[in-house]
């Protein structure tokens, strides 16, 4: 009863006047936790509702649900069972599909009796086994490593507080008391990857250390409270290094950590392997000044240069640029105003007549042969080749090299070229040089300028 006293006055878990939802499924764990409340002064007592989900997956399932109805019989708390029917089983996932469908009920539960608080019997063994899963996994030691004691759930909080109290002490708590419980069988399977960590590795472990499960779930506390601390030094840092690269891969504290907190910090709490992270680092500190690195199956960091940021996998940039090469083409005759295809509109005038720049659009003068009319705007080609002065020519490729134009933008470049194909202007980039042709202003004015 201490711990568990001290668990709510440390981690603020509960009041009396709380309306607690009790998961039970009359395991030791949680029929010590259900004691525990029971045992609470009345004045400390809140209002407690016992949720109880009969899975039908052992022939003790009714044994079980039979006996927490007897428990309660002679109390004032209130008891609400869900059966789950073998039928609604799925052949796949059954222990994924049974935590959605309790927490799925927990949830009714709560707003059936306006419960704000759920309170689960997880305790200090499954602290230890969820962290040492976690770093399985490849999870970094500075990610939430921990079961917390407390989070939002529903319209509340779940809560959990045995999280200090290992398994052999609610044994003999259930003992002392005694009160019986029920051992889930499939525990003891190994095809659960909880259960071999429980059943295999820690047993080895603790033949090095037999306090390593106190031990080391201190340690995760610890690495709670540092976590906690770089992650707000993080913050600060990061809002100085504004997603550039050269920052971000120079500072003292891990590019690594940095990149996955700036994620953390935009797009919320996703687990992503730490090798992932690692990768993004190397690749930023030693890769090409435009690429990109998948994190999962479902997001990547982008480099544009100096630049950095996250966003969905999607379409590859390569198949973006195949597409692009069906979008429509403009025709543009002279002294008239034209709209283009993918938004905005182009002016040619003859410049010989009008002869003021308009810095307000795109706008440059170039020259054009009769012949050469009606002029084309269309996406440009990487191998689109300007004339330069002393007849070298320039690939597009290279122009928009060059200048550092980000993926993304290369992939909506314009070019105005003459009907044969000859290149005028790469849009806002480069002019093309020619002697040849009268003189003509060309004035763009893109979309959302």
């Amino acid at each position: 009863m201490r711990l568990f006293l001290q668990a709510n006055r440390t981690h603020h878990l509960w009041q009396p006047e709380d309306t607690i939802v009790l998961a039970v499924s009359t395991g030791v764990d949680s029929m010590a936790l259900l004691t525990l409340f029971r045992q609470l002064p009345k004045a400390q007592r809140p209002r407690l509702v016992v949720a109880h989900v009969n899975h039908q997956l052992r022939a003790q399932s009714d044994q079980e649900e039979n006996y927490l109805r007897q428990y309660l019989a002679s109390s004032d708390i209130k008891l609400v069972v869900k059966h789950w029917p073998q039928r609604e089983h799925p052949k796949s996932g059954l222990e994924a599909a049974a935590r959605q469908v309790r927490y799925n009920f927990f949830r009714t539960v709560m707003t059936q009796y306006q419960a704000n608080v759920l309170a689960t019997a997880h305790q200090q063994d499954e602290q230890v086994e969820t962290a040492l899963m976690a770093m399985i996994e490849g999870r970094s030691f500075t990610s939430n490593l921990a079961i917390e004691w407390r989070r939002p759930f529903a319209n509340g909080h779940l809560i959990r507080p045995l999280l200090g109290v290992s398994k052999t002490m609610l044994r003999d708590f259930v003992r002392r008391q005694q009160i019986m419980s029920f051992e889930d069988t499939t525990n003891q399977e190994l095809t659960a990857t909880r259960n071999r960590v429980r059943q295999q590795l820690i047993p080895l472990i603790k033949q090095e250390n037999p306090r390593f499960v106190a031990d080391f779930s201190q340690s995760i506390v610890d690495q709670q409270q540092v976590t906690f601390y770089l992650r707000g030094q993080a913050q600060t840092i990061l809002a100085e290094i504004g997603g550039q690269v050269t920052k971000v891969v120079q500072h003292e504290l891990p590019t690594s950590f940095l990149l996955k907190q700036d994620f953390l910090r935009q797009q919320g709490p996703i687990n992503i392997a730490a090798g992932a992270w690692q990768n993004a680092a190397r690749g930023l500190t030693s890769g090409p000044p435009q690429t990109h690195f998948n994190l999962d199956k479902n997001w990547q960091l982008v480099r544009r240069y100096d630049n950095y940021f996250f966003q969905r996998r999607t379409q590859t940039p390569e198949k973006i640029e195949l597409s692009l090469q069906f979008e429509n083409k403009t025709m543009v005759t002279l002294n008239k105003r034209h709209p283009l295809s993918n938004g905005g509109w182009l002016d040619a005038c003859d410049a010989q007549q009008v002869v003021t720049m308009q810095p307000q659009r795109h706008s440059v003068h170039v020259r054009v042969k009769a012949s050469e009319w009606p002029l084309v705007v269309r996406l440009a080609k990487k191998t689109d080749l300007l004339t330069l002065h002393g007849g070298h020519h320039q690939q597009v490729r290279r122009i928009l090299i060059d200048q550092k134009v980000p993926v993304e933008q290369r992939q909506a470049q314009l070019i105005v070229t003459t009907n044969t194909g000859r290149p005028l202007w790469l849009v806002g980039r480069k002019v093309a040089v020619g002697n040849d042709g009268a003189l003509i202003e060309l004035s763009i004015k893109l979309d959302g300028e």
